[in-house]
């Protein structure tokens, strides 16, 4: 049986949900949550020397499942600048 793009993303998208359901959130700066979907799904990345691995499908299928209301965990992004902004 041949795996189509709509099997993978559906598999990517039930990873996701259980994995917000055991940690109760998911976000692209999560370097736990990253190091995870990539020892899974084996996607490009790139790595970096501080922080989570850049990895822009991760990105694009949180996007994704927001828009389309999939997920029911929250998402959210902390983002410190230089006067220690916090955007939530």
């Amino acid at each position: 049986m041949k795996i189509t793009k709509e099997i993978k993303l559906e598999n990517k998208i039930k990873w996701v949900i259980e994995y917000c359901k055991k940690d109760n959130h998911a976000n692209i700066l999560n370097s736990n949550f990253v190091d995870k979907y990539v020892e899974k799904f084996n996607p490009k990345y790139r790595g970096v020397n501080f922080g989570a691995f850049k990895c822009p499908e991760l990105g694009r299928l949180l996007s994704l499942m927001y828009h389309k209301n999939i997920l029911d965990c929250m998402i959210y992004l902390w983002v410190f600048l230089n006067g220690f902004i916090f955007i939530n």
